[in-house]
């Protein structure tokens, strides 16, 4: 579990070092419902940084509407770091409809990084149920 966190921080890390955009974009009031709806729009930005800072910030603030679009990220994405930030958010909003498309991923992900780390967010996700 240990080697997991540090592999996770490591990722981190390393997505937070490519979070500078190329230029800067207008951000609506956090406060608001379109402050969501912006940050699922950038889920599809061509910037790693940017995308990854979004499905982080979607599951720090638990937005169930972000579902589809990130587990379309965890399916989808050329970057395996990204892939991992999906399923972490998909963790952190803790819709249980999604933990068998995370259990499938974690399977067949063509990365062993993004197929150990999911893994564990299956783990955790069935963790969390048991408490419920």
């Amino acid at each position: 579990m240990k080697r997991i966190v540090m592999l996770i921080a490591a990722v981190v890390f390393i997505i937070n070092l490519t979070a500078i955009a190329t230029e800067p974009v207008p951000i609506p009031d956090e406060n608001t419902y379109s402050y969501n709806e912006y940050l699922i729009s950038s889920l599809k930005d061509k910037n790693i940084g940017i995308r990854t800072s979004a499905a982080k910030l979607l599951g720090k603030r638990q937005v169930l509407e972000a579902t589809d679009e990130l587990v379309d990220m965890l399916k989808m994405d050329k970057q395996y770091e990204a892939r991992i930030v999906a399923g972490l958010a998909l963790l952190e909003i803790g819709n249980t409809e999604v933990i068998k498309v995370i259990e499938k991923q974690a399977k067949k992900d063509r990365n062993q990084t993004v197929r150990h780390v999911l893994d564990g967010v299956v783990r955790e996700f069935l963790k969390k149920s048991e408490t419920l």
